[in-house]
């Protein structure tokens, strides 16, 4: 008797206490849940559904209902175990966008001229956000390759073509501006509301399947489109190799002369974007342009070597960093790299398992998902309009960071045009290089890479930029907001009088409130505060606006601040 009410004790209690764990799985680990956990999760439901079962024979008791729920939980924790969970949303959680959201989703007056492949424009995660040539709205972008109005994703596969031709630059627009809350795939960084009110991506067609094209400088002539036709940023997702033309390696060196006696023209392209670009437009937000570029991709090859256009000294050069604030291995690398921004990297947090003919198969939860080809006109490889990943798909490199830049720019840029507010290139160009979270700290040890393990990680401190773009940091810059950054779960004690100005000894604070307490896990909007000290004691991570009066004297004050909540802090105050 007693060991069947052990075993009916064991059976009541196990099942739920492993939905618990899967369930925490999902909740706090829903960008960067590792293989490991999902595991876990899946042995914790296998056991309890074999539990389940042995206390129904024990029991003596055979039920249909009980036997099936004990099947359910096995086969789960068996596929979970087999297949585990792949998390992709994880570059918008590292870059603060979730919190950025609650201030500005996006502007229909900012262009992003996507330099790269093709976008498929009718894409049904991007269409809504594509740029049409006011003068003919069938006009999306142009096609430089070809040198047609036609943008040629449309005609990929069939003979020899490349069926996934057009899936990079499809990627690329799809991190900055896929459209948010339409019930479909992905968002973008600044991808609106609803299908309306994202930036809008300008298709800037520079490479091509087809032998004959790409004759007459054809990037030279995207640059020129672009800032003439409204583009006040330029993504660029590429970059030029260290080997000529029939693939010979040329030395870092001869590179650099490269650059710097036969790409004039190039150079001349960037300048004038930057000069030139929105100051056709009096209203525009950024009176230039801004050009961003991916660093490249060798930096396990080559090291610490200068690549261009990126090393340009006007351009951005974005490095990519892993989920764990680490660089990416494959990332370039140097003094002259910016920024540093999410690329993926599929040897963080990888598992493999064994194929039926032999091969060791891959998985990661590292790498970035987006938008890529969907049109049923198109002749795809084995399995890629299988499953849910029609559409979608996820690809690695500086080429996925460069865009997580490029959204978090236009998404700033948004911002100030929402508050009337205008910048110069170079004005704007500081304030997003300064809205960043420090990762050197996170450069020790090593890690997996394509050519072998990466012995030092500390080869890259000072090497990936000032650290991590933060959209939050960037739009509470645009707004002049002052932000008190605090670790979740902490109190911390800030004092407010520097913000006030005037003599510090007469300054007292009379109000304190905050706008969305929820936000943070508080019960109370109020704030509790000392003289000009006010204790910080956030449950939960989040932002919430923080509304103080105060007075000096006669003089009295009202200003906001942002509290921004964080399970880890960085030395200069960013999540970790």
């Amino acid at each position: 008797m007693k060991r069947k009410k052990f075993w009916k004790d064991v059976s009541r209690f196990v099942t739920p206490a492993a939905l618990i764990v899967l369930g925490l799985v999902l909740l706090f680990c829903p960008d960067t849940a590792s293989a490991l956990i999902s595991r876990v999760a899946g042995w914790a439901l296998t056991f309890s559904g074999i539990v389940v079962a042995v206390a129904m024979v024990v029991d003596g008791r055979l039920s249909v209902g009980q036997l099936l729920s004990a099947l359910a939980l096995v086969l789960l924790g068996r596929y979970l175990i087999a297949h585990p969970l792949a998390w992709a949303a994880w570059g918008g959680r590292i870059i603060g966008v979730l919190d950025a959201w609650q201030l500005c989703t996006g502007s229909e007056e900012v262009i992003v001229a996507v330099i790269d492949e093709p976008v498929q424009t009718t894409h049904p995660d991007l269409r809504a956000n594509i740029w049409s040539n006011p003068k003919n709205s069938q006009e999306h972008g142009y096609n430089f390759w070809d040198d047609s109005p036609e943008l040629d994703w449309k005609s990929v596969g069939g003979n020899d073509r490349n069926p996934e031709y057009a899936d990079h630059g499809t990627h690329v627009a799809g991190v900055i501006a896929a459209v948010n809350n339409n019930g479909r795939g992905v968002c973008g960084i600044a991808g609106g509301r609803s299908n309306s009110g994202g930036v809008r991506i300008m298709s800037c067609q520079i490479m091509g399947n087809s032998t004959t094209g790409g004759k007459g400088n054809p990037t030279v002539k995207a640059f020129e489109y672009a800032w003439t036709n409204g583009a006040i940023i330029a993504q660029n997702s590429w970059g030029y190799n260290l080997e000529t033309a029939d693939g010979t390696k040329i030395t870092p060196e001869e590179f650099e002369r490269e650059w710097k006696s036969n790409y004039g023209i190039m150079r001349d392209a960037i300048d004038t974007f930057v000069r030139g670009a929105g100051t056709r437009n009096p209203n525009s937000p950024l009176q230039g342009g801004l050009v961003i570029f991916a660093a490249g991709n060798e930096g396990d090859v080559y090291g610490d070597v200068r690549i261009y256009p990126a090393a340009y000294d006007p351009v951005i050069a974005v490095g990519a960093m892993d989920w764990s604030f680490r660089p990416a291995y494959y990332t370039d690398y140097g003094p002259w790299v910016d920024i540093a921004a999410p690329g993926g990297d599929r040897y963080s947090g990888k598992t493999t398992r064994t194929a039926s003919d032999g091969r060791t198969v891959f998985y990661s939860n590292a790498q970035i998902l987006s938008t890529i080809l969907c049109d049923d006109a198109i002749a795809y490889q084995d399995g890629r309009k299988d499953g849910g990943m029609y559409g979608y798909g996820f690809m690695q490199g500086t080429s996925m960071a460069c865009p997580h830049v490029s959204g978090v720019a236009a998404l700033g840029l948004a911002y100030a045009a929402q508050n009337g507010k205008k910048y110069t290139p170079a004005e704007f160009k500081a304030l997003l290089l300064s809205s960043v979270y420090g990762i050197d700290d996170c450069f020790a040890g090593s890690k997996d890479g394509e050519l072998g393990p990466i012995a030092d990680m500390a080869v890259y401190k000072n090497k990936m930029g000032g650290g991590c773009i933060d959209a939050l940091k960037l739009l509470f810059a645009v707004k002049g907001t002052p932000a008190v950054y605090v670790r979740t779960g902490e109190p911390v004690t800030v004092d407010f009088a520097r913000y006030f100005g005037g003599d510090r000894s007469r300054v007292a604070l009379t109000a304190a409130s905050f706008v969305s307490p929820g936000n943070l896990g508080l019960s109370s909007s109020k704030a509790v505060f000392d003289g000009t000290k006010i204790t910080f004691d956030c449950p939960e991570p989040g932002t919430s606006m923080l509304r103080i009066s105060a007075v000096s004297g006669d003089t009295e004050f009202v200003r906001e601040f942002a509290v921004v909540s964080r399970a880890g802090l960085a030395a200069n105050g960013g999540w970790l």
